[in-house]
């Protein structure tokens, strides 16, 4: 059968978790006789083929609801967590082939299920049984692509049916989908099967990414005797069943009649009805957007009543399951017809003062030969009316009636419900409200002497839930700066319950989990200024759901504060000794053996605020006990333990030791760790300060923050002039089959200053020139990326003493450092000014070549190429041209190169 498409390997949930279905059977009195016929047809059936109101909600997960199904059957809507839950429905409640109110049919239809361009076309179906899926994800449209579905288990059924009827319509997508497989002229499926005894296979459900094996229990596949690949096992047998293609379009309602077909003599005891807008044993014809719509579904029987007419009128309530019925006293002698399902069937009418027997006898009829149907002629006829106004019912009301108004004031009001769970009868006849939701209520009265059997219109009437106050527990408490949340109070760091005020019936003696789907939430973070010991901390309450209840917070809740426990743990080296975690890995240490020392460090879990400095102006720290023996050899162990200080306290918080009791180092191989310092370590080297011979990787722990930093292959880095102090540590690991400790080992050693040269450029200029207001400086010797703009707060400067006036000659260009970096010794070299004497412009033509400056323009008579120098001999730019537009400074001289020679340019 059922060869899932890629939906189901992509998209499709795994149904067989779904919701356990509640069968939903309506409270009859036995001594009624005349009944709404979708009433007693479901009575007589086993199930409801009406499809009227109420609808159950679909859980295709077990967990989310997707949509409607019609109450007793199982749809097939989907719900797939696929990077985001992707739900789809696939059936629905549709309008009445007869236009009730309060009727309905059942549309289901197949359509794409996916995301990002990944899913596929799903079957839209419904069944007396459980549905379910696997999605193969590897084999995804391949050959051996094992994706399966369907349909499994069904209902108590004792009965040989001849035919199943039932008025479907048919449509079909005439337009490829942007999304699935495209299919015109799929054919829809109605499926009838019954048996006896039980089957059992195993199935993979779910995704093949999580498979589940499961035994499933009555398979349609297996009750059918179809191949699944599957050891099935079990005493099931066939009984009758039919598989009936709906085929092409069907606009209108019409009705279907299909003969089902016995295998073997005899009842059976359980059977099953699947409608599917797909071809159901052939998934591979998928087709997106096929529908199919299915109404008033019924098991015909040949030997029964099709019809019961007494005086031009047919019998309230007539069922063909529903074999005794009372009619008023003066309906006796009227014209009774009776007309029989079967075409070879005869009707016998037989009265007798004033009960009339009708028998039907059909011998070609396959179960069921005959059939006796009883009238009895007495009363008057009872007639029960609505009530005025519904009533308005909540959660644990209690009352004496609805309100149902009847002619016939002799006999009690029964009721009927259309489910279980929301309305019930005492042993005292009152009504009790157990249930919060909305129910069909229906009154009747059994007949009698004097009046006949009635029962009301159905009425709609819905229970609110009961209101439910939730609290705290006034010994409600948390450690000061600590949130408190459900893992902290596993952890013991805050403790609360909750109080609950308003139960209803027997609830009060459940635990509240028995009660509510889902329990409330408190949540109550820690401010960020400093807590006191002994205030109250102000809390939420939220969440929590109920069926039957409408949760109420109180706006009050507090929690009390007390000291936090800051715990202290020991570290040897990237190993952690606390009890704050259960592996065995945060109780013992594999160290190496021979070490010079064995450095252990302390640490503290749940400090707040200031907790951390009061802790470190401690006088006497928290000191870790470990005495290794320097002569022991692989295997001995060594307990580790916390000596608190003695005699202190704390006003906000209590120091304990996290240590477990069995904390211990035990000794393992050295995997020799070798430490190389060179003689001279400059700010800025770098080399391998640790080595060992098995390729063991490094960590650090730097003693004197941002001097120094190392990799993991114990490469080390000056990053810092000054004192270098780290710890460098390895870890346990096994090499080879040998088994290496983990190390500590401390280094220490000087890092000296680097070497910084600053040098000023020598310049020289003429006499009659400009003097530069600055001096270039050159800086050799920096490391680490450094610059000058980074390695110095008041940049160094070069300065000239000059003379006035100025005369010919040199002089020198001082550096001057005013503060010591912190990584650099310094050494300044001086430069020098020449001046010269005589004219700084050589070659000046005549006057006609001359050039000028005006309005942002240089102009120049002779053209061609121009050259723009500063007096210092710097370019400013090379042009070409008569007229150049360039930004000269004013009151600046120049030197202008031309074709015809150099010119001073002085620009006012």
């Amino acid at each position: 059968m059922v060869t899932l498409s890629s939906l189901i390997a992509k998209c499709i949930n795994s149904i067989y978790n779904s919701k356990k279905r509640k069968r939903i059977i309506m409270k009859r009195n036995l001594l009624l006789s005349t009944l709404l016929l979708a009433s007693a047809s479901m009575a007589a059936q086993g199930f409801d083929g009406s499809f009227n109101e109420p609808w159950e909600t679909c859980y295709p997960d077990g967990v989310n609801a997707v949509g409607l199904q019609p109450k007793g059957w199982m749809a097939s809507s989907v719900c797939k967590n696929f990077f985001i839950t992707i739900t789809e429905e696939l059936v629905a409640p549709d309008t009445d082939r007869r236009e009730e109110v309060n009727g309905h049919s059942v549309k289901m239809w197949n359509n794409y299920v996916g995301m990002f361009g990944i899913g596929a076309t799903a079957p839209g179906y419904i069944t007396l049984g459980t549905s379910w899926a696997y999605g193969d994800v590897t084999n995804v449209g391949k050959p051996e692509d094992t994706s399966d579905g369907g349909s499994y288990g069904g209902i108590e059924f004792t009965s040989r049916p001849d035919s199943l009827v039932f008025y479907a319509k048919r449509t079909h997508a005439q337009e490829a989908p942007a999304n699935g497989s495209f299919n015109s002229k799929e054919k829809a499926m109605a499926i009838f099967y019954s048996w006896t005894g039980t089957t059992s296979s195993k199935v993979i459900t779910g995704m093949s990414n999580a498979p589940v094996e499961i035994d499933m229990i009555d398979r349609e596949k297996d009750i059918l005797g179809m191949p699944t690949g599957s050891e099935v096992t079990g005493d099931a047998k066939l009984v009758a069943s039919v598989e009936y293609p709906i085929e092409g379009d069907i606009e209108n309602w019409t009705r279907q009649s299909v003969a089902i077909d016995y295998k073997s003599d005899g009842n059976p005891e359980k059977m099953n009805i699947i409608f599917s807008a797909s071809d159901y044993f052939n998934r591979s014809e998928l087709g997106t957007g096929n529908a199919l719509y299915v109404d008033d579904v019924q098991l015909v029987y040949n030997s029964r009543l099709k019809s019961l007419v007494v005086d031009g009128k047919e019998v309230n309530g007539f069922s063909d399951g529903v074999f005794d019925y009372q009619l008023p006293a003066d309906l006796q002698g009227k014209d009774i017809m009776a007309t029989a399902f079967g075409k070879d069937a005869t009707v016998e009418t037989v009265t007798e003062g004033n009960v009339t027997t009708i028998t039907v006898k059909d011998e070609t009829a396959m179960g069921e030969k005959v059939n006796t149907y009883t009238l009895t002629f007495k009363g008057v006829s009872a007639e029960i009316q609505l009530p005025a106004e519904i009533p308005a019912l909540t959660y644990g009301d209690e009352v004496d009636g609805l309100g149902f108004i009847s002619n016939n004031t002799k006999d009690a009001l029964a009721y009927s419900f259309s489910k279980e769970g929301v309305l019930e009868v005492g042993e005292d006849g009152k009504l009790r409200a157990v249930g919060a939701g909305e129910v069909v209520v229906t009154a009747s009265q059994p007949g009698s002497d004097d009046f006949t059997p009635a029962e009301s219109e159905p009425m709609t009437l819905t229970v609110a839930k009961a209101p439910l106050n939730v609290s705290l527990a006034d010994d409600a408490w948390t450690w000061r700066g600590i949130a408190v949340s459900t893992s902290n109070m596993d952890k013991g760091k805050c403790h609360y319950t909750f109080v609950y005020d308003g139960w209803k019936w027997n609830d009060a003696e459940k635990d509240a989990s028995e009660v509510l789907s889902k329990l409330p939430t408190v949540s109550a973070s820690a401010p960020k200024d400093a807590e006191a010991v002994g205030s109250e901390r102000a809390a939420k309450l939220s969440g929590g759901a109920a069926e039957n209840y409408d949760l109420k917070f109180a706006e009050d809740a507090k929690f009390k504060v007390v000291k936090n426990k800051v715990g202290v743990y020991v570290k040897y080296g990237s190993n952690t000794l606390s009890t704050a975690y259960d592996d065995e890995k945060y109780r013992t240490v594999n160290a190496a053996v021979g070490q010079e020392e064995y450095i252990f460090t302390t640490g503290y879990s749940d400090v707040v605020y200031d907790d951390e400095d009061v802790l470190a102006a401690l006088a006497t720290q928290p000191e870790v006990v470990c005495n290794v023996n320097k002569d022991a050899v692989v295997g001995d162990e060594f307990p580790v333990s916390v000596k608190l200080p003695e005699k202190v306290s704390f006003d906000n918080f209590e120091l304990v030791s996290i240590v477990p009791d069995v904390a211990k180092l035990v000794m393992a191989e050295s995997p020799g760790i070798t430490v190389t310092v060179p003689e001279t370590v400059t700010y800025g080297d770098e080399f391998t300060l640790v080595t060992n011979e098995h390729g063991i990787t490094y960590n650090s722990t730097v003693l004197t923050s941002g001097v120094v930093s190392m990799t993991t292959k114990g490469v080390v880095t000056a990053k810092k002039a000054g004192k270098a102090e780290l710890v460098v540590t390895t870890t346990a690991k096994t090499i080879d089959g040998v088994d290496y400790g983990a190390t500590t080992t401390k280094v220490a050693f000087d890092i000296q200053k680097a070497a910084l040269t600053i040098k000023a450029n020598d310049v020289e200029v003429n006499l009659d020139g400009d003097l530069s207001e600055t001096y270039e400086l050159v800086y050799e010797g920096f490391v680490n990326k450094d610059k000058a703009e980074t390695v110095f707060t008041d940049m160094p400067v070069a300065t000239v003493n000059l003379p006035e006036p100025l005369t010919a000659g040199t002089y020198p260009i001082k550096v001057s450092v005013s503060e010591e970096p912190e990584n650099y010794v310094v050494t300044t070299v001086d430069g020098t000014l020449t001046v010269k004497d005589g004219s700084s412009v050589a070659g000046v033509s005549s006057k006609n070549d001359k050039v000028a400056y005006a309005n942002g323009n240089l102009y120049v008579p002779c053209g061609g190429r121009v050259e723009i120098y500063a007096l210092t001999g710097a370019l400013v730019g090379r042009y070409e041209g008569a007229v150049i537009p360039v930004a000269l400074r004013t009151n600046t001289l120049y030197i202008v190169k031309t074709q015809k020679g150099a010119f001073r340019l002085w620009v006012k």
